[in-house]
């Protein structure tokens, strides 16, 4: 049995290699890998997850490969779960969802495709983080991952900026977005740069356990760099400040620090000729009036889409700007819908004890919602890594105060 299930596999691998659908291939080629994981453990399954998460290029249609790890993961931790995640996880997602369907019945939004997806990502991917990073332990492994994983990406936009310059040819691996601008193992630069910069701060957590994370953390600098993100740039910045405050180690030897790094981290990304970001800020690089032209257009046609229908939104488009976005897409529903799911975020971090660990998901969660004014993106599953990271610390939180309640009181 097992080997006709061998041959089969690799009958359907070969047949869907031979008519271009790689990912495919690529899918039945790791059942077997996949099976011997669903035996041994979810938490391996949704860890390959977090690792693919950056991978948006790497999908067939909404569904990336990240999916079919946290899914069969999720399912798999499910029969484990002992505590639910908080209900503005849950709630918030279906007010959005609620107000996409209300305009498409009444006729004032012709597609909720895009709040449908959105409402995934933000219910599914913090629920099996949460019942995935349930230790401090399981969370510094699901960190790991993540910038792993963040690291890879940027190392492939980056063999493909050097394969330009030695003349190589590595387009099978990853088209670059333009000559000057890299997409990685991502479907956009801008998704590649802010999640290389929101991966700064997993890396400065996991850095004070083991200093080889120094190399992850450069990789992920080279990569905002080579994205030619100018939100990734300055998010990468931020992000590092925000650790910085939130951990309380925000002072004058660390900014001296601080400065210091930054230096090197230019001349790296000078060095490796990815410093297309710093141009694109400085506004020298090639296409950058266009951009901002474009953007403003966009963003002015988002607005007068909320103007029109501001309880329930047309339908989402993406305007660079995640709030934006949420106006135009679902109005005022929409809005209070995203304000109650950022509330409980904040509730959820400030029930949580700032370890390295669960500082770097506070950090992330806030440079998301920071960098989010910018950043076009609004239903990718990593920007929602952070909040299941700050819920698995809650939850790990409130069973413990549980276990305390119910332990016997000793006579002195």
């Amino acid at each position: 049995m097992t080997y006709l299930l061998a041959v089969g596999l690799a009958a359907i691998t070969g047949l869907a290699i031979s008519f271009g659908f790689e990912l495919i291939a690529l899918a039945v080629a790791l059942v077997p890998l996949a099976l011997r994981l669903w035996r041994t453990s979810g938490h391996v399954l949704v860890g390959l997850g977090t690792f693919a998460m950056t991978f948006t290029g790497l999908a067939v249609g909404p569904v990336t490969l990240a999916d079919v790890f946290l899914v069969a993961g999720g399912i798999h931790l499910l029969l484990l779960a002992r505590v639910m995640p908080p209900f503005w996880v849950v709630v918030a997602p279906a007010v959005v969802l609620f107000s996409a369907l209300l305009g498409h019945i009444v006729g004032t939004t012709s597609s909720f495709g895009g709040a449908v997806r959105m409402a995934i990502a933000m219910a599914y991917v913090p629920t099996v983080i949460s019942w995935a990073g349930t230790t401090i332990t399981r969370r510094r492994s699901l960190a790991s991952w993540f910038v792993l994983g963040a690291a890879a990406n940027a190392t492939v936009a980056l063999l493909v900026r050097l394969g330009g310059v030695v003349g190589l040819s590595l387009a099978s691996i990853a088209p670059s977005f333009n000559r000057y601008r890299f997409t990685g193992l991502s479907a956009h630069p801008n998704q590649l740069g802010i999640a290389c910069a929101l991966a700064i701060p997993l890396v400065m957590a996991l850095y004070g356990r083991n200093r080889c994370w120094a190399l992850a953390g450069a990789l992920c600098v080279i990569g905002v760099g080579a994205s030619g993100s100018r939100t990734g740039l300055l998010a990468a910045g931020v992000g590092v400040i925000v650790y910085l405050r939130v951990t309380r180690r925000l002072g004058a030897r660390s900014l001296t620090r601080l400065i210091v790094a930054a230096a090197a981290c230019l001349a790296l990304l000078a060095a490796v000729g990815a410093d297309v970001s710093i141009d694109r800020l400085l506004g020298e690089a090639p296409q950058v009036s266009e951009a901002n032209q474009e953007r403003a257009a966009v963003a002015s046609d988002a607005w007068g889409d909320f103007l029109t229908s501001p309880l329930i939104g047309v339908g989402y488009e993406g305007a660079h700007n995640l709030y934006l976005t949420l106006a135009q897409g679902g109005g005022i529903l929409a809005l209070a819908a995203f304000t109650l799911y950022a509330k409980g975020c904040r509730s959820a971090w400030r029930q949580v004890p700032l370890t390295p660990v669960d500082a770097a998901g506070v950090s992330f969660v806030v440079l998301w919602l920071v960098a989010s004014v910018t950043h076009n993106g609004y239903y990718d599953r990593f920007l929602f890594f952070g909040v299941g990271m700050v819920v698995a610390a809650a939850l790990e939180q409130r069973r413990r105060r549980a276990s305390l309640r119910r332990l016997p009181v000793s006579l002195p």
